[in-house]
């Protein structure tokens, strides 16, 4: 889902915060300065406790504060690459299992040997991933995430305005998906889907 931006202190929400460490009304808070070394994630209770330092300017006094964000549901990170023998391999970690785990996208569709290195995006019930084949073609492999099902979709160099030189940059606008390449010729390419 989208990643929405957080407050962890506000001065004019936090007044009871504020009142105990005094801070006056002529004060501000300055920072916050990231202990990322002493952040911790309770997978059991799926919790990410952040650490930092926060300042007032009147007066000055600098504050070790701590923020705990609760992330709701199955949380996953993936990360597609192209292996030395040019197939895409998903790697990805779930919150659930607290493990990360690997499979061979290229095995469960037939999807051509890979000419350059994958661009991966998540949109409303799918997750894609495009690269450029070793044909020149622009190869898609995405996932279904209602079904799970994986599926592949080509565009072949016949398909193509351009044979695909350089590797797809994606770009989703509501509605759209637009892949840009740079063909054969030096050409800025773009397609829709």
């Amino acid at each position: 889902t989208g990643s929405d931006e957080v407050s962890l202190f506000d001065p004019n929400r936090d007044k009871a915060l504020c009142d105990a460490i005094g801070w006056g009304s002529d004060s501000w808070a300055y920072g916050p300065f990231l202990l990322s070394r002493f952040h911790s994630w309770d997978p059991v209770t799926a919790t990410l406790t952040l650490r930092y330092l926060a300042s007032s300017a009147s007066p000055y006094q600098v504050h070790v504060q701590s923020s705990q964000l609760v992330v709701e549901g199955d949380t996953q990170q993936h990360v597609f690459c192209r292996t030395a023998d040019d197939r895409l391999t998903h790697l990805w970690w779930s919150s659930d299992t607290a493990q990360v785990q690997s499979e061979d996208w290229t095995a469960l569709v037939s999807a051509p040997a890979m000419g350059g290195d994958p661009s991966a995006i998540a949109t409303l019930g799918r997750l894609s991933v495009f690269f450029r084949d070793a044909r020149g073609g622009i190869a898609h492999v995405f996932r279904d995430l209602v079904s799970g099902d994986v599926h592949l979709a080509t565009a072949s160099t016949a398909q193509l305005r351009q044979p695909a030189a350089g590797d797809p940059v994606l770009l989703a606008t509501p509605g759209q998906l637009h892949i840009f390449y740079r063909g054969v010729d030096g050409s800025l390419q773009h397609l829709v889907k």
